[in-house]
């Protein structure tokens, strides 16, 4: 597919298999077009077509520790990320973020979706627990196993529960084929 890798200063390259991506570093999807990334240790993720992805932060241990010092921090500016977290600690593993919306994520297997058209984000939780926070609205709330939320206009957060859509979707991250059930807005 089209996947490209934006560094900090704007200049682009077509991401191969292998690349290694770093922070600051902004992933890119195109049309029909798909990314697996895998932080060893720590989580995988697929992140679907028309996405535009920046890692703010990488995971990292201290040598000889085995506790998590710092998760992994994306920010989703628009499309869809399916992530499952294997470390599972007390800390947020990973933090996905939207335009106003801030995701904490303890070890589980979740998608964020972020519409610019309508301005809505999704967010649903196959496994585990996701803590979420909208900066506009200041509301707080901690969706769990089965349960997905609408975030509206960046400030209205429904209620939890689970939607149709949510067993319609492929939660298999690590399947690298094109025929997959992607999230559509």
């Amino acid at each position: 597919g089209n996947v490209t890798i934006a560094d900090l200063e704007g200049n682009k390259q077509k991401a191969l298999k292998g690349d290694i991506v770093t922070e600051g570093e902004t992933i890119i999807t195109g049309e029909n077009s798909f990314v697996i990334i895998k932080i060893e240790k720590h989580s995988i993720h697929r992140i679907e077509e028309n996405s535009n992805l920046l890692v703010s932060t990488l995971p990292y241990k201290y040598e000889d520790s085995n506790v998590l010092e710092q998760g992994a921090s994306f920010y989703l500016e628009v499309g869809t990320i399916f992530s499952e977290v294997f470390n599972k600690s007390g800390n947020d593993s990973l933090k996905v973020s939207t335009k106003n919306t801030h995701m904490g994520v303890r070890g589980t297997k979740l998608m964020v979706s972020r519409d610019l058209k309508s301005n809505y984000t999704w967010l649903s939780v196959e496994d585990g627990e996701v803590e979420i926070k909208n900066s506009i609205s200041n509301h707080h709330d901690v969706i769990l196993k089965k349960q997905s939320i609408v975030v509206e206009r960046n400030r209205e957060i429904s209620k939890a529960r689970l939607f149709d859509w949510h067993n319609k979707v492929s939660w298999d991250i690590k399947n690298s084929k094109e025929n997959l059930k992607t999230f559509k807005a």
